[in-house]
């Protein structure tokens, strides 16, 4: 085999494998989201403030979204979540 046809298989091998964790991520994408759908967990509307001062909005978040939130802002001062319940989807 030439360094040429090497060449040439390794860059088809590399578009191969760049294609193929593509379609894994699209899939793994589409069974959260039907598993979303199916389990119709709650959602929540989250807004993120710091010293009143408006900093983020976060819709359709999940209930361990918002623990993860609660977890990590405990280490700042004056941080704000104002947590509402929202519309599932």
């Amino acid at each position: 085999m030439s360094f040429q046809n090497a060449a040439r298989t390794a860059k088809y091998l590399g578009y191969f494998s760049y294609g193929f964790e593509k379609v894994l991520t699209l899939l793994k994408t589409i069974g959260s989201k039907t598993y979303d759908v199916i389990a119709d967990r709650p959602k929540y509307q989250v807004e993120i403030k710091v010293a009143d001062q408006h900093i983020e909005l976060r819709d359709s978040v999940t209930t361990g979204e918002v623990k993860q939130l609660l977890d990590a802002m405990k280490h700042f001062d004056h941080v704000t979540l104002v947590i509402r319940r929202g519309h599932n989807g």
